[in-house]
């Protein structure tokens, strides 16, 4: 992964005019009428300005693209909102997100037109309030000015953070390359994660009530055991049925990956692999003063640190009487001591040899 974030930034690095023309097209394509709901500008932005703070950009061009990409895309949502005007709501693509329309035409409704400006900052409205602006006929110089102003602010409120993290990392590159390569690859699919996680819940939203209302008509018309169970467990006075269900499948789920965990360990495979390739990674990130600190942590797992822990917990339950939660406890303890033993003993997994170095 560090091989492929490095290739990409000396692949930015001697095309800069990709990521210039990159920022335009997301900040326009984000800012566009319903269509702006589906592009990937948040990851995108805080990739390149990562890339401005580790020096492999420049900050005015960028700066400059995604404005005006923000700036256009708002621009040609307002014409088309003020060019059909209520059409909008019977034309195709926009008629499939009525709702978004309504939305951002409520939130115009109540903020007037500041709304252009704080709308480009709040998901879910962002991408319908120019246009909405431009159906309620607002005065273009007046929209026009608040574009620009809020095109400027939305390109700042982007690119700078992501620019101050490339500072930081280009900063702790200087101690090591690679523990800053793969901090920024750690940021980049944080980042990636959460706007996929955030997309993907709205569209959950959005399609899981139609789907869920397929799968039960679906069950009504056929009449078989499977059809039952589906309506059962759909309908509103079998809460605890639908418990027990989810609470089974995350058991079967759950013995099911641990089978296969154990089969892949046991028979050295893919996991094998991949356990070697990243204890290899992570010791590359190894540092002299990090070393003490990580040792420290793993002391925490120590066999008497443990049974210390363990002890106090006992006598903290026998002070208390607590005999019952006491004999669990221990009962507890017992049990993980002898599956821990047994795994070891069925997978015979060589322990690490010791180097005679302090470490992790």
């Amino acid at each position: 992964m560090e091989i492929y974030w490095q290739q990409l930034l000396e692949t930015v690095a001697q095309n800069p005019w990709l990521a210039i023309t990159l920022a335009f097209v997301v900040s326009m394509g984000e800012a566009l009428l319903v269509v702006g709901f589906f592009f990937p500008s948040t990851i995108t932005l805080v990739a390149i300005g990562g890339m401005v703070g580790l020096g492999k950009l420049a900050f005015w061009p960028i700066f400059f693209a995604t404005a005006l990409g923000a700036i256009a895309g708002d621009a040609v949502s307002y014409w088309i909102g003020f060019t059909y005007r209520e059409r909008l709501y019977n034309m195709w693509p926009f008629s499939r997100y009525a709702n978004l329309l309504a939305s951002g035409e409520a939130y115009f409704a109540q903020h007037g037109g500041k709304s252009v400006v704080l709308g480009r900052f709040i998901p879910g409205v962002k991408s319908v309030v120019p246009g909405v602006a431009g159906m309620m006929g607002m005065n273009p110089t007046r929209f026009t000015f608040l574009n620009v102003v809020s095109g400027f602010a939305w390109s700042a409120a982007h690119l700078l953070p992501a620019m101050s993290a490339g500072l930081a990392m280009h900063a702790l590159g200087q101690i090591s390359q690679r523990l800053a390569l793969m901090l920024g690859v750690v940021l980049v699919l944080t980042t990636l994660l959460v706007w996929g996680g955030k997309h993907g819940i709205a569209l959950g939203l959005r399609y899981l009530p139609r789907g869920l209302l397929a799968l039960l008509h679906w069950a009504q018309v056929h009449d078989t055991r499977i059809g039952r169970g589906i309506r059962r467990l759909m309908a509103s006075e079998h809460a605890d049925y639908r418990l027990v269900f989810l609470l089974n499948m995350t058991v079967v789920l759950v013995v099911v990956s641990f089978f296969w965990l154990l089969e892949s360990v046991a028979h050295q495979g893919g996991m094998i692999g991949f356990d070697h390739a990243f204890s290899q990674s992570i010791q590359t990130l190894r540092m002299s003063w990090i070393d003490p600190l990580m040792l420290s942590a793993t002391l925490l797992g120590d066999g008497i640190v443990v049974m210390a822990v363990l002890a106090a917990m006992l006598l903290v339950l026998a002070w208390w009487r607590q005999w019952w939660l006491l004999a669990g406890v221990a009962l507890a303890f017992g049990v993980a001591v002898l599956f821990v033993d047994g795994m070891a003993w069925f997978v015979h997994v060589v322990r690490p040899t010791d180097d005679g170095d302090i470490g992790f």
